[in-house]
């Protein structure tokens, strides 16, 4: 058996004094917008959130 992870409330509590004051606010952020059409990219532009299109490399 593998140890269990920790509840994310439980991390959160432990982190929250190194991290300060967090906040979670919606915003109009899109992972394609922006993207340049100058520099050849492999972009997934059907499912804009895959994690390829967050990836910098």
């Amino acid at each position: 058996m593998e140890p269990q992870l920790p509840s994310l409330r439980r991390a959160v509590t432990l982190c929250q004094p190194y991290l300060g004051q967090m906040a979670g606010a919606f915003t109009d952020c899109a992972p394609l917008h922006g993207s340049s059409t100058l520099l050849v990219e492999a972009l997934d532009r059907d499912e804009p959130w895959q994690f390829s299109n967050f990836c910098a490399g």
